[in-house]
């Protein structure tokens, strides 16, 4: 038996015969997409082995694909965990940036952009696994380079420490492309006036996570001193996020347009991020919830149904992908909104379950067929997510 043949077993029987098949599938559709498991594989990054999105398309590796594939195969091999990370801790640029893919057929290493900074979190869910000192102080250099590329780079220095998406493109159409990949959020309407000027909510709150989790790794490594500078960056940036992202006439959180200094109004899953990282009041909470059930029910799209750039066929301008709801999902049933956040999950776990290709790349937000490609390993992540941490806080609320 493999490794995820033992961490399956206990749960047979254990779970509800539809939740355990979910379960098991996700995980073999995560182990089935990782290279070096047939000879003459050419993967450039061997003999570590990469996880790809998708075992037939989309061949590489990419940035924050890796780190989510990370929190989840930890549960079962720590060290294939480890090897996502140190793919990308092995091509970090000089700058601190890690590129946002390593493609497999050209050993092409893209640096037009990177992707959100959340490899600290992915690394916190490892040392939770099994505590590695050597792997952890190759991290902390890495992360504090790469989180400096952030503030320098990305606008923290001329914000108050918030930042922005970009890309690296002196061609302003070009640029505006790689931005959109670099928020993984490809074409949304988020960024329709300018990805470089909107301060992202998502972002800044992915960064006070990997705040917390430096401060967490400094505490580990008895660097009560380091510890300490990441507590108050995190604190700081969080009680910035409250002040700048939140408009009270619409009851909602958005993006920042520092150009208009005035909300960017498109309601996506990523304004319920501060209640997924935990920094909006009850009352704030509340009015996220009457957002949610006015905007986003049933299958969580990737932009407001009543949105005018509402589109079910758009890549993400409608379509519904596992990750961001689960992070708003979770947001919500953090702050006690079980009744819609228990509904959107059973929506989408039953969704996903009627998928004959497995954990899909994403799903039509009208019908909730599945879309994009099948054997998608992040939908796998959630998945397993959805199912395993449900009901416990996460690691960076602890």
């Amino acid at each position: 038996m493999g490794l995820c043949d033992d961490f399956l077993c206990p749960y047979y029987g254990q779970l509800p015969y539809q939740e355990y098949e979910l379960l098991s599938r996700s995980v073999r559709q995560l182990e089935n997409n990782r290279s070096g498991l047939y000879p003459g594989d050419t993967s450039p990054w061997l003999p570590l082995r990469g996880i790809k999105p998708n075992s037939t398309h989309f061949k590489g590796v990419w940035n924050w694909d890796s780190a989510f594939h990370a929190m989840a195969v930890c549960r079962w091999d720590v060290e294939l965990a480890r090897e996502q990370v140190r793919i990308f801790l092995n091509i970090q640029g000089e700058d601190g940036m890690f590129p946002d893919v390593w493609r497999m057929e050209t050993n092409e290493i893209f640096r037009g952009c990177s992707k959100p900074p959340v490899f600290p979190w992915a690394v916190w869910e490892l040392e939770k696994q099994e505590h590695n000192e050597t792997f952890l102080q190759d991290c902390r250099k890495a992360f504090r380079k790469n989180l400096e590329f952030w503030y320098n780079r990305r606008g923290g220095a001329e914000n108050n420490g918030l930042c922005h998406y970009d890309g690296e493109s002196k061609d302003p159409e070009e640029r505006q492309l790689y931005g959109g990949w670099e928020s993984g959020w490809d074409n949304s309407p988020r960024w329709d006036n300018g990805i470089q000027f909107q301060l992202a909510v998502d972002l800044n709150c992915y960064l006070v996570i990997a705040y917390r989790a430096m401060a967490h790794f400094a505490r580990l490594s008895n660097d009560e001193a380091d510890a300490a500078d990441w507590q108050q960056k995190a604190d700081s940036l969080a009680q910035k996020i409250e002040e700048t992202f939140w408009d009270e006439q619409s009851g909602c959180y958005f993006d920042y347009d520092i150009r208009k200094k005035d909300f960017t109004r498109e309601i996506t899953p990523a304004s319920f991020m501060p209640l997924f990282l935990g920094t909006a009041s009850p009352e704030r909470a509340e009015k996220m919830a009457e957002i949610a059930r006015e905007h986003m029910m049933p299958h969580w799209p990737s932009v407001s149904y009543h949105s005018a750039a509402f589109d079910p066929d758009g890549y993400w301008r409608g379509r519904a992908w596992l990750n961001i709801a689960y992070f708003a999902l979770k947001g919500l049933k953090m702050y006690g909104f079980d009744d819609i956040a228990d509904e959107g999950r059973r929506v989408i776990l039953d969704r996903v379950a009627r998928s004959a290709a497995g954990p899909a790349e994403n799903y039509d937000p009208v019908t909730g067929e599945p879309r994009g490609l099948p054997h998608f390993s992040w939908s796998a992540v959630f998945c397993i997510k959805f199912l395993q941490d449900w009901n416990t806080p996460e690691i960076f609320n602890t």
